[in-house]
């Protein structure tokens, strides 16, 4: 509910107010458009300035922002009468904890709808993730053991500070050694999901075991450079041990026990809006009273 104020030069569209709720990260764009510079494809936010001149009526109805201060993770605020939190930090103790408020109701957001309304809960969850992913430029890690007794190891983020998220559901367990190191146990047919954020290198280090040629360990360690790794790494246990494949596909038509999958997101500017802002969704949200 923080108004965001604008004086143009000229004293362009004094007085005008909009109603449409927006971001901080719009700021930055409307500076570019109203001096007349191009929005670089990978800067957050769009321009304000159609919404000062009418030209656009739909505004924007969902907003997100990330709180990395104790990792609390990316919260959603719907046409200033819904806010969803989801935490994704890579800490069990935390890891995927949900926070649901109706704001018309409970401004200083004190009851947590999220029990009493799991489905809303969930719908929001999904869409925001997925919007995450596709807004920020990040690396996505995805292990999977299909065929062995366990998978073993750590990662490790070189890095000073918390950079592994989580991006969805994982079945997979782990838990923190230090700040930026993990250790995870991968049973079979269980998978493991990570973001890796604003990071140089990834250490990972991998035991299979029960899967090797003969029937011992497989072990893995690997020290690979994030930025050269985002055009995509598969990495894969056949028969002759771990090795690397060119793409997914020759990957998965390979023997593989268990996969290492390291790949940047397909950041485009404005992708990822539409799952925020589909109709149907703001259907459900208005059919069950959150959104009038």
């Amino acid at each position: 509910m923080v108004p965001l104020i604008f004086f143009l030069p000229g004293d362009r569209a004094g007085g005008s107010v909009v109603d449409q709720q927006v971001g901080s990260v719009d700021i930055y764009p409307t500076i570019l458009d109203v001096l007349g510079i191009d929005v670089p494809r990978e800067v957050d936010g769009r321009s304000l300035l159609p919404l000062i001149r009418g030209e656009d009526d739909a505004g924007q109805s969902g907003v997100w922002s990330y709180a990395a201060y104790e990792n609390r993770g990316v919260s959603l605020r719907i046409d200033n009468q819904v806010k969803y939190i989801f935490n994704n930090s890579a800490h069990p103790e935390v890891s995927q904890s949900q926070e649901l408020y109706q704001l018309s109701d409970d401004g200083d957001e004190l009851t947590n709808l999220v029990d009493k309304d799991p489905e809303t809960a969930d719908r929001l969850r999904k869409r925001l993730v997925s919007y995450y992913q596709s807004a920020t430029p990040s690396a996505h890690l995805m292990m999977e053991n299909t065929g062995c007794e366990k998978v073993h190891g750590t990662i490790r983020i070189a890095s000073l500070m918390t950079h592994l998220k989580v991006v969805e559901a994982v079945r997979g367990k782990w838990r923190n050694l230090s700040e930026n190191h993990v250790e995870i146990d991968i049973d079979q047919g269980e998978d493991l999901r990570f973001f890796v954020e604003s990071s140089k290198r990834i250490e990972i280090d991998l035991q299979a075991q029960g899967c090797g040629v003969d029937g011992s360990s497989a072990k893995l360690r690997r020290s690979i450079d994030v930025e050269e790794a985002k055009a995509g790494l598969f990495l894969g246990l056949a028969d002759s041990g771990w090795k690397d494949f060119e793409n997914s596909e020759l990957l998965e038509s390979a023997v593989s026990a268990a996969t290492v999958i390291l790949r940047g997101s397909e950041r485009e500017r404005g992708a990822g809006e539409d799952v925020m802002e589909e109709e149907r969704v703001l259907e459900q949200l208005r059919s069950l009273g959150y959104i009038q």
